[in-house]
């Protein structure tokens, strides 16, 4: 995994406090690419960050299907 200087594409919300996190705010992440899938040749990725509250761990995807991303809290 790669690390890289992230930032946040959508709003989010953490829920092990209930933190929320604007979009834009910046973040040091993990990225890997998803091996198992593909959408039409596209890569997938899935950044890990860690909430500025709590320190939990959230994970963001990217949906190349339908142009955005998935958040997993």
């Amino acid at each position: 995994m790669a690390e890289l200087r992230f930032m946040l594409p959508v709003p989010a919300r953490c829920n092990k406090c209930g933190n929320y996190m604007s979009e834009g705010t910046k973040f040091n992440s993990r990225v890997e690419q998803v091996t198992e899938e593909t959408y039409l040749g596209i890569k997938i990725y899935r950044f890990y960050f860690k909430c500025t509250n709590c320190s939990a761990q959230l994970t963001i995807k990217t949906d190349p299907t339908n142009c955005g991303y998935l958040l997993f809290a």
